[in-house]
């Protein structure tokens, strides 16, 4: 197996045991750490060394090394560099030879934060007291560092030790105690009596040399997560991924390899959006790409006594969950058989239950996997990477047959953002994106599949099309407006719709988190249509002879008023109008973003507030809105 150890090279404070080394030692160890095969003694050299304090280096020629294992974790080690200088003047430990600084002190194999493969000598030395003849420096460094060692896993004699820094900082600056706590390594010094302040340490061609044969047993490397799988949220069928229109809306199993698996990576890359109520359980399926070299150790080395287990952890509004599988060793190689030769946690409840709060926000779940091998009591444990996704939490279920296109899930969940709402704060909350307070202006989102982005700001939908104002009445009929869509995916798809699309909008955004609306087709009582606010009548009675309907329509002139989704100047004169009745009998009419009209007559608030006159057909003579209620409301739809 290609898995590294790291080696640091340390310099540090010791009175008793580093203290690097002793932040490792309180509590029960819950993890495995790797360790050497055997016991041993080692012998070594080592290049060019570089200790830098800022811009004061002192530059070691070469150095010998010696080891020797006080347990299969745990050492002495001592480094002697040689031919020391500073700006090219002599350097050497206090009580030392001319060029020589000697380092000793004790070491510990540690993890890498996060259980990656590499596995990690840590080393702290007693304080060492350097003097310099470049104008008398002295450098007193204390520490720890950590290295690299290779080969791991490998039955050999000879080790590479690799200690790196670059601009200022070491390669590795952290390591995993058996706690699975994270510990900072630091090399510190001071220069003339000054504070001390951060020190890196470089070296090339460290060779080690045991006196016997030995390997560094360590984790192998760890799965990766590559696909999860909701088993149990709400279809969302996204109704854009660029800003055009039109464009086709796509459920899940429409998109790339045509699955319903919502994040994956590599070459079929998706990242679909979640909805779940609040308050529910979330369930998932996961699978991780195994490495060739850990499916040999699950083969072969994997405890037939200890369970693996798969780890998944988020935190979402507070409540933490975590989804967690348990595979014993039979599992293991079952699934190892199928093709890829997979881990999976197969069909996991979390086990915690989301908060009952309705939401939208990013979800990051952490992953990890906890594996023993045969004849060791505690398990390694290594991250196994991360799956971002896009999490919506409805107040219910999703009512019927809505369709929860994904520009009205956010709509919604955006406009409420409460724990616990009520049906009327849940109203409220989805009426924000709808109306007038906010343009009226509604945008389509555009999502982005493979990465699982999104904008709020794709084209604006429209009501109807725009049409030029100071026109008359009979000007106006003869006005093409250009749009038959009156359904929810069409609007969306195609971005204008007549009332009757922007009243399902409304009404199916509310049933995608659950609440029941009723549409009402609006018609009038008297002649045969009705105009929409803003006309302006010819000064006086008029001039048609009908005591009924006394203007004529060149005596009406159509004028700027009320806006419609995205347009300024909808057209103004319809036979009918569709509208949504909440369970409360509030009136709104998402097409102008208006309402809620809630008073003891509701249908009477709405023509006063955007009915501009009656009129009848074929003369299209016209009288001005009375104050007597001459709407009336019939059922269309239920949501």
């Amino acid at each position: 197996m290609n898995r590294r150890t790291k080696l640091g090279l340390a310099v540090a404070v010791v009175c008793m045991l580093g203290s690097a080394l002793a932040a490792g030692s309180a509590g029960a160890a819950t993890i495995a750490l790797p360790e050497f095969s055997a016991e041993t003694t080692f012998t070594g050299t080592a290049g060019k060394t570089k200790f830098a304090i800022g811009a004061t280096e002192v530059q070691c020629a070469n150095a010998t090394d010696s080891g020797t294992s006080t347990s299969k974790k745990t050492g002495t080690f001592k480094f002697e560099f040689k031919e020391c200088t500073l700006a090219g003047s002599e350097c050497h430990a206090t009580g030392s030879g001319s060029g020589v600084v000697p380092i000793s002190g004790e070491y510990k194999l540690a993890d890498a934060v996060g259980g990656t493969p590499e596995s990690l000598l840590l080393l702290a030395v007693t304080e060492v007291h350097v003097e310099c003849k470049f104008l008398g420096t002295s450098i007193r460094m204390k520490g720890s560092l950590l290295g690299q060692l290779t080969p791991t896993d490998t039955l050999t004699k000879s080790f590479e030790a690799k200690i790196h820094a670059s601009e200022g900082k070491q390669e590795f600056g952290q390591y995993e105690n058996e706690n699975a706590e994270t510990v900072v390594a630091k090399l510190e010094a001071s220069v003339n009596g000054g504070a001390f302040v951060s020190a890196t340490a470089n070296s090339e061609a460290d060779k080690l040399t045991t006196a016997a044969e030995v390997q560094v047993l360590a984790a192998p490397p760890a799965p990766t997560v590559e696909k999860v799988d909701f088993t149990n949220t709400n279809n969302v069928v996204i109704d854009h991924r660029l800003n055009v229109v039109p464009e086709k809306a796509l459920t899940i199993g429409e998109y790339g390899a045509k699955n319903s698996t919502e994040w994956e990576t590599g070459t079929n890359a998706k990242n679909w959006p979640l909805s779940f109520k609040e308050g529910a359980t979330m369930k998932l399926d996961a699978t991780f790409k195994v490495p060739a070299a850990t499916v040999t150790f699950l083969l072969t080395r994997l405890s037939a006594t200890v369970n693996t287990r798969l780890v998944g952890e988020t935190t979402v509004d507070g409540v933490a969950i975590q989804f967690l599988r348990e595979l014993t060793l039979a599992q293991v190689k079952t699934q190892l058989e199928k093709p890829g030769s997979p881990l999976e946690t197969e069909a996991v409840n979390a086990l915690s239950a989301l908060a009952n709060k309705v939401t939208g926000k990013k979800m990051k779940i952490a992953w990890r996997w906890e594996v023993t091998e045969n004849g060791r009591a505690l398990p390694y444990r290594q991250r196994s990477g991360e799956s971002e996704h896009n999490l919506f939490v409805t107040h219910l279920e999703p009512r019927g047959t809505v369709t929860p296109y994904f520009t009205l899930l956010d709509i919604a969940t955006q406009g409420i953002e409460k724990a616990a709402p009520t049906e009327a704060e849940v109203i409220t909350g989805t009426w924000k994106g709808f109306e007038a307070a906010t343009g009226p202006t509604v945008h389509f989102r555009v999502y982005e599949v493979a990465t699982g982005s999104f904008t709020r700001t794709g084209t604006t939908l429209k009501y109807w099309l725009e049409i030029t104002a100071g026109k008359n009445l009979e000007e106006v009929a003869a006005t093409s407006c250009g749009v038959t869509v009156t359904t929810v995916l069409e609007l969306l798809e195609t971005g204008a719709g007549q009332c009757g699309a922007w009243a399902r909008a409304f009404g199916s955004a509310l049933a995608i988190e659950g609440v029941s609306t009723k549409m009402l087709e609006v018609t009038t009582t008297i002649g045969n249509f009705f105009l929409v606010k803003k006309w302006k009548y010819a000064a006086g009675a008029g001039t048609s002879g009908n005591a009924e309907f006394p203007y004529k329509p060149t005596e009406i002139t159509d004028e700027l008023g009320t806006a419609g989704q995205g347009v300024s100047n909808p057209p103004p004169a319809f036979l009918n109008h569709f509208i949504i009745e909440t369970g409360a009998k509030a009136l709104y009419d998402p097409s102008y973003g208006l309402g809620p009209y809630s008073g003891a007559e509701p249908l009477k608030e709405l023509q006063a507030a955007e009915i501009d006159g009656f009129c009848e057909a074929g003369t299209l003579f016209c009288e001005k809105t009375p104050a007597a209620l001459q709407l009336a409301t019939a059922l269309k739809e239920t949501f």
